[in-house]
């Protein structure tokens, strides 16, 4: 009976977050930027931490949505180390929220989500991936990530342990990218600023590539 209200309040609490979500980026989806973002989340006064966590953890559940946006926006609004505790606890909701959304509803509600090709990448994931494949993506990071939550979701995988992998080991690469793009905003002169951000792209591409390439080598050898 408790294990029933327990799935209850669980499947409430990720349906509200998803209205929240859809209500959050429908007031911000006509005229969105940096400026934008800045004075609608500081509009909300003490709450606007909240409302801050929702727009990165919107970033994480709609994957098409560029988070970077409103990580400048935290920056400019509450320095580094505020920002980068409100964008962890954001990415620990957000991926969760995947891993649940992918376990409970499956392949149709998390195509609307991210659409066919999004889908199609999380399908191959899904394939290969497991605890020691989650902490290797965990470390590198990379756009990937918020796929691999959903993949992690259509495998048998126990929640306690993507959890754990999730929170300890996604750490660095969070710190990094949001470390080089506090030292862009913070940075004086525009090719500074230029700089950091040209570094992270490049990074996060090489991440991204190398990726795609033991997933598709994983597939290969698991058909044969």
């Amino acid at each position: 009976m408790e294990s029933n209200i327990f799935k209850k309040i669980k499947l409430i609490g990720i349906l509200l977050l998803i209205l929240t979500i859809l209500i959050v980026l429908g007031v911000l989806s006509n005229n969105i930027s940096v400026e934008t973002a800045q004075k609608w989340v500081s509009s909300f006064g003490v709450l606007s931490p909240v409302i801050l966590i929702i727009l990165c953890t919107a970033s994480t559940v709609l994957s098409p949505l560029v988070v970077t946006l409103f990580w400048i926006a935290s920056i400019k609004l509450f320095g580094f180390w505020p920002s980068l505790i409100y964008i962890a606890i954001a990415n620990i909701i957000g991926h969760s929220s995947n891993f649940w959304i992918a376990r409970k509803w499956g392949r149709p509600v998390v195509r609307k989500l991210v659409g066919k090709k999004g889908l199609r990448e999380i399908d191959s994931f899904s394939q290969v991936i497991g605890k020691k494949v989650l902490i290797f993506l965990r470390i590198v990071g990379g756009p990937a990530a918020d796929y691999i939550s959903y993949a992690a979701g259509f495998t048998s995988m126990r929640f306690p342990a993507f959890a754990v992998i999730t929170i300890v080991f996604m750490k660095p690469w969070t710190i990094f990218s949001f470390w080089m793009t506090y030292k862009a905003v913070e940075a004086e002169e525009i090719t500074s600023t230029v700089g950091y951000f040209v570094t992270l792209a490049i990074l996060t591409i090489l991440i991204t590539f190398t990726i795609s390439m033991i997933f598709r080598r994983g597939k290969r050898i698991s058909n044969i």
